[in-house]
């Protein structure tokens, strides 16, 4: 398959005095290829929008190279942008005193295609995104799903090969962002596109993307598919509901004993127990027996991409304090 993203041992160093510096990405390297959805994922201050903000050219790096369908980021930024289309977090890439039509007539205009067929595409991706009604209302009287679907348009205008996305699903309701995701789905399937997406929602980034990039503390650790990443943290999970609160000695011991990942002593009482071994299952309900705890019922829970990003950072965390 085609590398549509190629990033190289990207760093970038920001400068806060001439004393001190700040090392936001070091040495970061992945792909992403034509057809993939590709999430980046890290905690605050990992380095996701810079590595994004350097990807679109809207900020230099200081070392590695960036290629976006083969054309260097610092050697052909008129190439770059013709290929890239960039969605940023709060919908940043749009004009909110202009409508939907005049934002993407302003980018096509940019990009030197809006004659011909450039005012069809408008057309094509007003209609795609349901926005005839609202095509002339200025961007900021609309709801933030549509001011969303306006920033996409506006990035897919220039016909990128990739796009890169920050946050794309950010405050939006629950029926905005499957359609989002949909869409998504859509064009990387069917128009050969590539997707890189940046997403603090872990299940978004599970539903849609083939692979995930973790970052933390500006470098690269873990770049895998989201399946194998599931995998590697595979254990199962038993949500339990009791017919009564548990004594403070039991839920003391029950949380000291087993790998208790949610625990409620409330009006409902429950607790989400995962186990590495199958087995383990059993130690549970003896010890739940001998303590006279009666169950009301009891379901088994999947791993999510959430629990794996924290587990993940977790562990290189312990791995750096270990190395010191």
């Amino acid at each position: 398959m085609c590398s549509l993203l190629e990033v190289e041992n990207l760093t970038k160093i920001y400068n806060q005095d001439k004393r001190n510096q700040v090392i936001a990405i070091e040495d970061v390297d992945f792909r992403v290829s034509e057809r993939e959805i590709v999430g980046l994922l890290g905690p605050n201050g990992a380095g996701k929008t810079t590595t994004i903000k350097c990807i679109s050219g809207l900020i230099g790096q200081d070392a590695g190279k960036v290629r976006v369908n083969g054309y260097d980021v610092e050697e052909n930024q008129e190439k770059v942008q013709e290929n890239v289309g960039t969605v940023l977090e709060g919908n940043r890439n749009i004009y909110w005193r202009l409508t939907p039509v005049e934002n993407m007539e302003f980018f096509l205009e940019l990009s030197g295609k809006l004659a011909g067929s450039g005012r069809e595409k408008i057309g094509e991706l007003i209609r795609r995104f349901d926005l005839e009604d609202k095509k002339n209302t200025p961007v900021r009287e609309l709801s933030r799903g549509m001011k969303q679907k306006v920033a996409l348009g506006s990035a897919l205008i220039k016909d990128p090969k990739l796009l890169v996305l920050d946050e794309p699903t950010l405050g939006l309701d629950v029926e905005a962002s499957k359609e989002l995701q949909r869409t998504l789905t859509s064009i990387v399937e069917k128009e050969k596109r590539a997707v890189l997406l940046s997403s603090h929602q872990m299940d978004v980034v599970q539903n849609i993307s083939e692979r995930a990039v973790i970052l933390d503390q500006g470098k690269v650790v873990a770049d895998k598919e989201v399946a194998e990443l599931l995998d590697d943290f595979k254990v199962q999970g038993y949500l339990l509901k009791f017919e009564k609160q548990l004594k403070e000695t039991t839920a003391e011991k029950l949380q000291n004993n087993f790998e208790v990942l949610e625990f409620s002593n409330g009006e409902d009482p429950s607790a989400k127990i995962a186990f590495q071994r199958p087995e383990g299952i059993y130690q549970l309900m003896d010890f739940l027996k001998g303590q006279e705890v009666i169950i009301s019922s009891i379901e088994t829970e999947g791993q999510n991409l959430e629990e794996v990003f924290l587990k993940t950072i977790e562990r290189k965390e312990q791995s750096r304090v270990e190395e010191q």
